[in-house]
């Protein structure tokens, strides 16, 4: 079974991209899904994909793809049952945080978002190593900049047992992670490396990490 599952998050909206699906947004010759894949698979024991749209081509990746859409307009999260022509409501990335828990068999899950091409090599060694080193149940990448440290909140480890406040979290129609972060007290880890966490949430940024690449 292991002891860190890893999930992907690739259900957002791409709102920025004109609603495109970012995961399959091509970069360097393969899709950013892609690129999420080969550096997270090999930091834990199992992986997940957690995406709310495109199950099929997701689903041949090789690994369990979760659905974390709520669907129709009182739909609750994780319900899957409703009409096929029902809209889908994105509930943004708690709403993943919370279907890797429900499928996730391990003690420690381990998220990192389907757009974070360049995201470190050891990201889940370090986050895992804080987290036992102060016994607490999450830890959160974080990094140096300008204005101070700046969490990076969709690179997170969490405890299996963290599943019920994370609900709880959501019920209250709560959606803002770094809140949840900050009232979880989890721990930060601070990376050096403030570029190695860009993200592209446009085609103008996914056009800047192009011309940026060349980097391990």
């Amino acid at each position: 079974m292991g002891e860190v599952t890893g999930v992907i998050l690739a259900g957002g909206r791409g709102q920025r991209m004109g609603g495109l699906d970012k995961g399959l947004q091509p970069f360097l010759g393969q899709r950013l899904i892609d690129h999420a894949v080969d550096r997270l698979k090999p930091q834990v024991d199992r992986l997940l994909i957690v995406a709310n749209r495109h199950m099929d081509i997701y689903s041949e990746l090789g690994c369990p793809v979760v659905n974390d859409a709520s669907v129709g307009p009182a739909g609750r999260l994780g319900e899957s049952q409703a009409a096929p022509d029902a809209p889908l409501r994105f509930e943004g990335p708690m709403a993943g945080l919370l279907a890797g828990l429900k499928a996730s068999k391990t003690p420690w899950l381990a998220t990192v978002p389907c757009d974070s091409p360049f995201f470190p090599l050891n990201l889940v060694e370090r986050l895992l190593g804080v987290a036992r080193q102060q016994g607490t149940s999450l830890a959160v990448a974080a990094t140096q900049g300008n204005k101070g440290v700046a969490l990076q909140p969709v690179f997170l480890l969490m405890q299996a047992d963290m599943q019920a406040p994370l609900a709880q979290y959501l019920r209250s129609g709560r959606r803002r992670l770094t809140d949840w972060l900050t009232e979880q007290k989890a721990s930060q880890v601070l990376f050096d490396q403030p570029d190695a966490f860009a993200n592209a949430n446009s085609l103008d940024d996914l056009g800047d990490l192009t011309r940026k690449a060349g980097r391990p």
